[in-house]
């Protein structure tokens, strides 16, 4: 599979996205002794948390941060209610109430 990859990345980008942590996806997409984010173009850790391009972490930056806690509360309960008002036309593959960030406040 990994020479597959390889023959595929020299024509186009390659890259994933996961939601385990990085030493996780290194376990389950590598060898012990290859770096997985040498072998793809872009590696998209905890769901897009942590992100490496070219085996180079790149910035991160907090939404909650950047939006402000209080507006990002307001966020999550306009997000609550449309999807108990509304839970077909949101997306059927959402499940549970609320929505969740790693790192999110608690409400």
């Amino acid at each position: 599979m990994l020479q597959l990859l390889s023959e595929l990345r020299h024509k186009v980008a390659i890259g994933f996205v996961g939601g385990s942590n990085l030493p996780k996806q290194q376990e389950q997409l590598g060898r012990s002794d290859v770096d997985v984010t040498t072998l793809f173009d872009f590696c998209f850790a905890e769901n897009g948390l942590t992100a490496y391009r070219m085996g180079e972490e790149l910035q991160s930056a907090s939404f909650i941060k950047w939006l402000g806690e209080e507006k990002y509360k307001e966020l999550v309960k306009l997000y609550v209610w449309l999807l108990q008002t509304y839970p077909r036309a949101i997306c059927g593959c959402v499940t549970g109430d609320e929505g969740s960030f790693t790192d999110a406040p608690t409400i």
